[in-house]
C-alpha cells in the first residue's frame, strides 16, 4: 500500500510539497484544520451539501482553515466560497475508479499525514486518512443497503457498487463518527455495516436557497403550460430512479388531461425528450431549480432508493405538492407532506396524481404541510449540528463542550 502510495504522488499534477507549503502559508491563524474528502462531488444535491458544510465551518470561531479534496476544477459547478481560510486540492486522475480507490485508501493518508489536519470529514463515507487523525465519515450512497433495487442494475453497476460497499464498510468501522441523514439509513448501517448506534448522528439537510429564483430560456417552457398541468421530474436518468414511472404516468394522464406536461431535469438528446409530453430542462442552476419548483404543480419522487432525496426538502421548502414512491426515506424526510404511491407501479401512480391534478384543495393541503416540515427541518439546525460534531471529535477533551459561540455544549 505504501508502495503505490509513493507512486500514486509522483504523478501528482503538483508536487505535494508545493501543495503544503501553499496550505501553510495562506492560513497562519489559530484554530482547528478540517480536511473534506469530496473528490466526485461535482453538482447537485452533493455540491448543495459540501458548500452548507463549508458555509458553516467558516462560521464556526473554533475552525481556522479548511483543505478540501475535490475533483479538477473544469469538472465541478461548486466554487470556492473563501480564497483566504479554504484551499482545494485536485488530487490527480480522480475521475478513474482505480485511481479514485488508490487515492482514497492510500493517497489521503499519504496526504493528511502531511498537513496534519485535526480531522477529517470523508464527505462519500469512504476513505482511509490514517492512525493518527480523527475521522467522520458521513454515509450517503443509499444503494449500499438497496440489494434487491441494486440487482436490477447492470452487472458492471453492481461490480463498482460491490468495491464501494466494501470499501465504505472498512472505512465507517475505522471512523470516530458517522454521520448519516435518516433513521431509516442509522438502522440499515447498523444492522448491514455492523456499526455501533452510539458512533453514528442523524442530521436531515435542509435547504437554504444561495440564489433566487431564475426564469432562464429552458424555466421559461413551464409558463407555456396550464398552471395545473406541470409535472416536475428533478434527478437522473439512472435506473432506480425510475423516471419511466414518470414518464408513463404523464403520457397516459394526457389523454385526460390536455396539456399535461412532464418537466424532466434530462440532456435535450435523451429518447425520452423525443416524446411530445417531455420537457428536458437539462442541467439546472439552484436559481433554476428554485422556480421550477414554484412553478410546478407537483414534484414526481419515483426512486427506489435514497438517503434523502433532496428535491422533495426543495419542493416542501416553497410549497410544491410531492408525489412519491411509498418508501421509508419518503417518510423520514417529508413525513404526512407527500401523497405517496406504490412504487414502481405506473397504475397507482397515474391514480395518486389524478388526485392531485384534479383536486386544488388537496394541493394546497400537501403545499402548507410541506412548508411546516420544511420549517421544522431547518429549526433543528443540521449543519451547524453536523460542524459541532467535527469540532468535538476534533477537539482535545478539555475543549470539547465549547461551541461556536462559546457556549457550552
Amino acid at each position: 500500500m505504501h508502495e503505490r502510495a509513493a507512486t500514486y504522488h509522483k504523478s501528482a499534477c503538483k508536487t505535494r510539497v508545493d501543495v503544503i507549503q501553499e496550505d501553510r502559508a495562506r492560513y497562519r491563524g489559530e484554530g482547528l484544520h478540517v480536511a473534506i474528502e469530496a473528490t466526485g462531488v461535482k453538482y447537485g444535491g452533493g455540491a448543495h451539501v459540501l458548500l452548507r458544510v463549508l458555509g458553516e465551518l467558516l462560521e464556526d470561531r473554533r475552525v481556522g482553515r479548511v483543505t478540501v479534496f475535490a475533483s479538477a476544477d473544469p469538472d465541478r459547478r461548486w466554487r470556492n466560497p473563501d480564497l483566504d481560510r479554504v484551499v482545494i486540492v485536485e488530487p490527480p486522475m480522480v475521475e478513474s475508479p482505480g485511481w479514485r480507490v488508490l487515492w482514497l485508501e492510500a493517497g489521503l493518508a499519504n496526504y493528511c499525514g502531511q498537513i496534519k489536519p485535526d480531522v477529517v470529514l470523508c464527505f462519500n463515507g469512504v476513505g482511509y486518512v490514517g492512525e493518527e487523525i480523527a475521522q467522520v465519515n458521513l454515509l450517503q450512497q443509499p444503494l449500499l443497503f438497496k440489494p434487491r433495487v441494486l440487482g436490477k442494475m447492470p452487472w458492471a453497476f453492481r461490480a463498482r457498487m460491490e468495491v464501494i460497499r466494501r470499501l465504505s464498510q472498512a472505512s465507517c468501522r475505522r471512523a470516530d463518527r458517522v454521520i448519516v441523514q435518516t433513521p431509516t439509513v442509522a438502522a440499515l448501517a447498523s444492522s448491514l455495516f455492523g456499526l455501533s448506534l452510539s458512533t453514528m448522528r442523524i442530521y436531515l439537510p435542509d435547504i437554504r436557497w444561495s440564489e433566487p429564483a431564475r426564469i432562464s430560456d429552458s424555466v421559461r417552457g413551464l409558463r407555456d403550460v396550464r398552471e395545473d398541468r406541470r409535472v416536475l421530474y428533478v434527478g437522473s436518468t439512472i435506473e432506480y430512479k425510475r423516471i419511466d414511472v414518470a414518464v408513463k404516468t404523464v403520457g397516459r394522464l394526457r389523454h385526460t388531461y390536455e396539456g399535461l406536461t412532464l418537466f424532466a431535469t434530462i440532456p435535450e438528446d435523451h429518447e425520452y425528450a423525443k416524446l411530445d409530453w417531455v420537457y428536458a430542462l437539462g442541467a439546472l442552476s439552484e436559481g433554476e431549480v428554485r422556480a421550477c419548483m414554484e412553478l410546478a404543480t407537483l414534484l414526481v419522487m419515483p426512486s427506489l432508493a435514497e438517503t434523502v432525496g433532496l428535491p422533495m426538502v426543495e419542493a416542501m421548502s416553497v410549497g410544491c405538492p410531492i408525489l412519491a414512491s411509498n418508501l421509508a426515506y419518503v417518510h423520514d424526510v417529508c413525513e404526512d407532506a407527500a401523497l405517496c404511491f406504490l412504487p414502481g407501479s405506473v397504475r397507482s401512480c397515474m391514480a395518486r396524481m389524478e388526485h392531485l391534478l384534479k383536486d386544488p384543495i388537496l394541493r394546497h393541503t400537501y403545499a402548507g404541510r410541506g412548508k411546516i416540515r420544511a420549517e421544522k427541518i431547518s429549526k433543528a439546525e443540521p449543519y451547524r449540528m453536523m460542524v459541532d460534531e467535527l469540532c468535538q471529535v476534533a477537539l482535545p477533551e478539555s475543549q470539547k463542550r465549547e461551541r461556536k459561540d462559546g457556549s457550552v455544549a
